[in-house]
C-alpha cells in the first residue's frame, strides 16, 4: 500500500504478462513489477499507483440519478471516470473528469454498464492519468410502471401492474398525493393486490419494487382513481409525488 513497498498486501512470481488479486479492499496501492531471467537473476523493480473504486453500484432505475461513488486518491487532483455499455470499453455511454471521488449521471438508459475510475494527478503543470483501477458493474432497471385499477365488485377492487420475475412488491394506497395519510401499505409477490372497496373519493396508488439481492428500486408515479357508489376510474395520468394532485382530496 506505500511507494516504498513495506507494506505488502499481495506478491507473486508468474510466466504471464498478468495477474489476479483476490480481496483488495476498495483503496489506493501501489504496484511493482521485476522482469527475472532464466538464471533468476531479479532485475529493478518498476511501481505504478492505481486505486479501487467499489466492484459494483447499486442498481438504479432509469430516469432518476445515478450515484457512483469510490475512495479517494490522496495524491489525486482529480479523476477520470468512464461508463461503458461494454466490458471492453469499446462502447462509452458516460466520460467525465470531477474532482472530487464521487459523480451524479443523469443519462443512462436501461441495461448493464461497467465503470472505472483512474487518478489523475497534476505535477509541475502537467496532468498524467494514472492506470484505470477495477471495472465495477452498474445495472439500469426500466422504471416501475404505476398501478391501475384492473376490476372491481360490490365490496372489492383490484390493482394490477407490469412486473419482472423474482420481484417483490410493497404496495401503497393513500388519500392524498404526498402518501401521508396511507389507507393501505402492503407487501405481495404477485404483480396484484386485491382490497375492500372504499368509500367515495379520489385515492393515490403506487407500487415499490424489491429484488434479491438488488435491494429495492424508486417507487413508482403515482396513479389517482376515483371511487364513485358505481364506477371506478382512473383521474388522469400518473404523476411523480410532488406534484400538484389533479383533484382536490376527497
Amino acid at each position: 500500500t506505500d511507494s516504498e513497498g513495506q507494506d505488502v498486501v499481495a506478491e507473486s512470481i508468474g510466466a504471464e504478462p498478468r495477474l489476479n488479486i483476490e480481496g483488495l479492499t476498495n483503496r489506493s496501492y501501489f504496484a511493482q513489477i521485476s522482469a527475472i531471467d532464466k538464471t533468476g537473476l531479479q532485475g529493478l523493480p518498476r511501481g505504478s499507483r492505481f486505486a479501487l473504486p467499489a466492484s459494483a453500484a447499486p442498481p438504479a432505475a432509469a430516469g432518476m440519478p445515478v450515484n457512483l461513488g469510490w475512495s479517494a486518491s490522496r495524491d489525486a487532483d482529480s479523476y477520470r471516470l468512464r461508463i461503458a455499455r461494454d466490458p471492453a470499453f469499446r462502447s462509452i455511454a458516460d466520460e467525465v473528469e470531477v474532482n472530487q471521488p464521487h459523480y451524479v449521471s443523469n443519462t443512462l438508459e436501461p441495461g448493464q454498464y461497467y465503470w472505472q475510475v483512474a487518478p489523475v494527478i497534476v505535477r509541475d503543470g502537467t496532468q498524467t492519468q494514472q492506470p484505470y483501477g477495477k471495472t465495477g458493474t452498474l445495472r439500469v432497471r426500466p422504471p416501475q410502471g404505476a398501478p391501475f385499477v384492473d376490476g372491481s365488485e360490490p365490496d372489492k377492487l383490484w390493482l394490477r401492474w407490469d412486473s419482472v420475475p423474482g420481484q417483490k412488491f410493497l404496495v401503497q394506497v393513500a388519500r392524498d398525493p404526498a402518501f401521508s395519510w396511507l389507507m393501505l401499505s402492503a407487501t405481495t409477490e404477485r404483480p396484484e393486490i386485491r382490497l375492500n372497496r372504499p368509500a367515495f373519493g379520489t385515492y393515490y396508488a403506487r407500487v415499490q419494487a424489491q429484488s434479491a439481492g438488488d435491494g429495492s428500486a424508486p417507487f413508482s408515479l403515482a396513479q389517482a382513481f376515483v371511487v364513485t357508489d358505481h364506477w371506478i376510474i382512473h383521474d388522469g395520468a400518473p404523476f411523480a409525488v410532488g406534484e400538484r394532485a389533479l383533484r382536490g382530496r376527497n
